[in-house]
């Protein structure tokens, strides 16, 4: 699969006053990850593009992409107790979708396109915060659903299908697609933890009830119960839905000590989750899309370069141990609500 990042840094110009978890750093350190690893001598690295405020306002409420645009040029404010806005910010903002709506029209011929953007989205809704969580969770614009949209509403290709592995959930996507059934949203999370959302029998509502997939994963979850899980449910899932475009927010907080949650994850996993999606969407003659969310130490420096490595080789790491009883629970807990929509 031809395998492409969109990187610029204009990405670098969302940039905190004082120090924030959520800082340029981020990307310096996936760029040299992927450089030492060899990585980006084997891809193509292109320039990010812009978006218009259309492209904004097919997600978000033109109140809140407003307010976002003044308190950027105001400069160095927060939008919430944790969510930054800084000079730089529209402008990278602006990028962030431009360059997933590229990445999504891009997929549809077969490639693999890799957005290593900032500000991240998953946790922005329609008009910021989403779902009753206290705060926007570092994210500005949904970059993932501003290219599904576009995908649905501007080109009519359906089912689109997103796949969030970031360690907390996608509330922002999930608000923004709820009713939506042209858009189905697979979500593996940390239960528990930030924003408080996601269970397992929030399946959406009206026409989109049963596109709406949460796999709430418990606390300190490992990689032989992450692989049967993604196994049991993920795999089956694609296939049964059969989407003609495949989405990824791609978050790697969930890598082991990488500090907002207690998942252990590793490089192995990683791999294993780049290759299986690779290999999934050739099967269904589609390609990815896939929008850098969290992360923010060892998750960027080694998860990234070997999700990346997966998608690269498509070949399904095979050697995970046996799954935990809690796993195996899990699975029966989602399987047994999804196939009341699915058949897995």
């Amino acid at each position: 699969m031809e395998t492409v990042l969109i990187y610029g840094d204009v990405f670098l110009e969302h940039e905190p006053r004082e120090y924030h978890p959520e800082n340029p750093s981020r990307l310096r350190i996936a760029m040299s990850a992927l450089e030492n690893a060899g990585i980006l001598e084997r891809v193509e690295v292109v320039e990010p593009r812009q978006c218009s405020v259309e492209d904004l306002r097919m997600v978000h409420d033109p109140d809140y992409i407003e307010l976002v645009r003044r308190l950027s040029e105001r400069g160095y404010t927060y939008l919430d107790s944790d969510t930054y806005v800084s000079p730089g910010t529209w402008r990278a903002a602006l990028h962030a979708v431009g360059s997933l709506i590229e990445a999504a029209e891009e997929s549809l011929e077969g490639a693999a396109i890799m957005v290593l953007c900032r500000p991240p989205g998953h946790h922005a809704g329609v008009a910021g915060r989403a779902l009753g969580a206290p705060t926007l969770g570092f994210c500005i614009f949904n970059n993932i659903a501003a290219a599904a949209k576009h995908l649905v509403e501007r080109r009519r290709v359906s089912p689109v299908l997103i796949v969030d592995i970031d360690l907390h959930h996608g509330n922002g996507t999930q608000e923004v697609f709820w009713e939506d059934p042209r858009v189905y949203h697979v979500d593996l999370h940390e239960w528990g933890i930030y924003p408080g959302t996601g269970w397992i029998t929030d399946v959406g509502e009206g026409e989109g009830e049963g596109t709406k997939i949460n796999i709430a994963l418990y606390h300190g979850v490992d990689e032989d119960d992450y692989a049967y899980i993604w196994r049991e449910l993920v795999e089956p899932l694609i296939h049964s839905v059969k989407p003609r475009a495949i989405g990824v927010s791609a978050g790697f907080d969930a890598f082991e000590n990488d500090f907002t949650g207690t998942t252990a994850l590793r490089e192995r996993i990683y791999r294993f989750i780049g290759a299986s999606l690779a290999r999934l969407a050739r099967e269904m003659g589609t390609g990815l899309f896939i929008a850098l969310e969290g992360g923010y130490s060892y998750g960027l420096s080694r998860g990234l370069p070997a999700f990346i490595e997966g998608i690269l080789s498509e070949e399904v790491e095979e050697s995970f141990g046996e799954p935990s009883s809690r796993a195996r629970e899990l699975v029966e807990k989602v399987r047994k609500v999804v196939s009341r929509y699915i058949a897995l």
